[in-house]
């Protein structure tokens, strides 16, 4: 992963996310939902598709293995996060892991390492023509793919 395309997606998911609220979730592909950036009408989102965990509070190191869970229980723990409010939010390198810190000290950790599969996606709904495309996507192998609407500079917005 480029520390370019890092920082990128690190300023992206800030400004998309920074001062949100967790206000649901969406069953299937499990998908945490914010209520995104109050200036933009779209909602936020965040794909659970690869393994993850809760905090309470940040650990000294982040986990390679985590416990099986029943889809149950997985509710249970994202239920845990309704209604707390995004802090920042962390990619790490040199796997892109996706670390949420909430202003309460909870943590949500999103393993990032995966050869075949896209391991998380986070952006915003894109609903009707006025719709900007803000996406950022952890890919196979460890590289990030990111979308931000044509004029847009981070350094302006984080």
């Amino acid at each position: 992963m480029e520390e370019l395309d890092r920082k990128f997606a690190e300023d992206v998911l800030n400004r998309l996310f920074k001062d949100s609220s967790v206000n649901g979730l969406r069953f299937f592909t499990p998908q945490l939902l914010l209520d995104g950036p109050k200036d933009i009408r779209q909602e936020g989102y965040i794909n659970l598709t690869s393994e993850w965990e809760v905090f309470e509070i940040l650990p000294s190191k982040f986990p390679d293995t985590f416990m099986e869970l029943s889809q149950e229980e997985e509710e249970l723990k994202i239920h845990k996060l309704r209604g707390q409010e995004v802090e920042r939010i962390e990619v790490l390198s040199p796997w892109p892991h996706l670390v949420v810190h909430f202003k309460n000290g909870t943590v949500l950790y999103m393993h990032g390492k995966d050869e075949q599969y896209e391991p998380w996606t986070a952006g915003l709904t894109s609903y009707g023509k006025e719709a900007d495309e803000w996406l950022v996507v952890a890919c196979p192998g460890g590289g990030l793919a990111i979308w931000a609407p044509d004029g847009w500079e981070s350094h302006e917005n984080v």
